[in-house]
């Protein structure tokens, strides 16, 4: 009694915090440093860490959620990131576009959706730390790739690397 510090946790009518003596939600985790740890029997590395998953206070009212996931002795790091903006990043910490799945945060896919109805959507691979686009390849059978309003036209690279139109008769 006495303190001023903020209690480690607090139980109220149906919500928990935890770090905060004001929780807002069922279950509220404190004001800084915010997360949940996974842990294993094995404290000789990350203290036992083997996954978390945290909340970011990027400004007033803005939050990012990152999901970390550690390797043994050669530490670990966040992985995956939702941004305040709905960005999600894969290899990254700072997704550009809604999603982004990248290898070291440069070399990586880049999924673009309009932001029009009628707009282009764009998959594109592309290197952030070059600025350059980078080599793009879809491997399969064959390959389809249909256009017009209700993708009415085909153009199919067949399995001998053949090209038809089938609705042109070509």
């Amino acid at each position: 009694a006495g303190s001023s510090a903020t209690p480690t946790m607090t139980v109220g009518d149906q919500v928990v915090g935890i770090g905060t003596d004001s929780p807002v939600t069922s279950l509220s985790l404190g004001a800084s440093n915010t997360g949940i740890s996974f842990t294993g029997t094995n404290t000789g590395f990350n203290s036992g860490k083997h996954a978390g998953i945290r909340g970011e206070e990027t400004g007033t009212g803005h939050g990012n959620l990152a999901f970390d996931t550690f390797a043994g002795g050669s530490g670990g790091g966040e992985r995956m990131v939702i941004l305040a903006s709905g960005n999600v990043g894969i290899g990254t910490t700072n997704p550009v576009f809604k999603l982004v799945v990248a290898h070291n945060g440069r070399n990586g896919m880049e999924f673009v959706p309009s932001t029009a109805d009628t707009g282009t959507n764009i998959i594109q691979n592309y290197n952030r730390g070059t600025a350059a686009y980078t080599p793009f390849r879809i491997a399969g059978k064959s390959l389809t790739i249909q256009s017009g309003t209700t993708a009415q036209y085909s153009w199919v690279f067949d399995e001998s690397g053949n090209l038809a139109s089938p609705d042109s008769g070509v």
